[in-house]
């Protein structure tokens, strides 16, 4: 069964920072397409970049099996993944 997001609803108003994770596990888990896709929907003055991790232990969230793993704010998201999940992410519709 895939997993599902914990966190994703709509979140209203649009976020100004999206960080995607891309460690090693996230990207297997498909991080890469997660953060293309969030680029191209990202509405004016919501910024997408990979995410800078460089403050931890393991140079990612942390929460690897539950990947791809999105911070908005001091939020993690998991298993964003697909249109609709980003969508949910930055409050766009697909």
């Amino acid at each position: 069964t895939a997993l599902q997001p914990r966190a994703l609803v709509c979140m209203g108003d649009h976020p100004e920072l999206v960080e995607v994770c891309r460690g090693r596990y996230c990207s297997k888990k498909g991080s890469k397409r997660t953060l293309e896709l969030m680029q191209e929907m990202a509405p004016e003055g919501t910024t997408v970049q990979v995410a800078d991790c460089s403050d931890t232990d393991h140079g990612c969230f942390d929460e690897c099996t539950m990947g791809p793993n999105v911070r908005v704010g001091k939020r993690i998201l998991n298993g964003v993944k697909g249109p609709q999940a980003c969508a949910d992410v930055l409050g766009v519709e697909v």
